[in-house]
Formats: structure tokens, C-alpha cells, sequence
């Protein structure tokens, strides 16, 4: 008789679960910007230690809805005050640092 033994299931199976965590956590909630920007994200890439300082300094304004209008001027001010060439690929780069705190064992 043959046995086998399935060697890091076990592992397999866990980090199967906190992928379907994190999936459950994106696309059924909103994620707050604050989260989103965090503190340490905006002081590692801009001069600022928030996304509100950094368009506040930028002469951005939210609406009435609590949101940022984000138009053609903020990716030139995104260009000028950061590494990234737009805001797009500056929140790009929000979400994959956000998304790897999520997979972080140091919860």
C-alpha cells in the first residue's frame, strides 16, 4: 500500500484563506483613503503625512461629497511633487502597498 502525504496542504490551505479574505475585504467594502494613503505610504513618497496636507498644499479642495475632483492639474501637481507621472499611478501605487499591509503576517 502506497501513502501519501500532502506536505504543506496545511500552509496552502491558510494562505488560500487570506487570499479570500483580502478579495471579500476589497470588493465588499469602501477602502478609506486614509487607510488607502496611510501615513507612512505618503511620508515614504511624498513630502507630506496625508493625502488631505498633500492636496491642501496643492490648492485641492474636496466637494461637497467629501471627494477630491481629480482633473489634468492634479496630475501635474502629482508629477511635480512626487516620483509618479499622475494621480492614477500614484493610487496605483497606493492600492499594491495597501493590498500587500493586507497579506502582512504582522498584523
Amino acid at each position: 500500500m502506497v501513502k501519501l502525504e500532502m506536505v504543506g496542504f496545511d500552509e496552502f490551505e491558510k494562505e488560500i484563506n487570506q487570499v479570500n479574505e483580502v478579495a471579500n475585504e476589497l470588493f465588499e467594502n469602501d477602502i478609506d483613503l486614509n487607510d488607502l494613503f496611510s501615513k507612512s505610504f505618503m511620508k515614504e513618497h511624498t513630502a507630506f503625512s496625508s493625502l488631505d496636507e498633500f492636496m491642501i498644499n496643492g490648492g485641492f479642495h474636496k466637494n461637497d461629497n467629501g471627494q477630491y475632483h481629480i482633473d489634468d492639474e492634479v496630475d501635474v501637481y502629482v508629477s511635480e511633487n512626487t516620483a509618479f507621472d499622475s494621480f492614477e499611478s500614484l493610487m496605483k501605487c497606493a492600492y499594491e502597498c495597501y493590498i500587500e499591509t493586507l497579506f502582512s503576517d504582522d498584523e
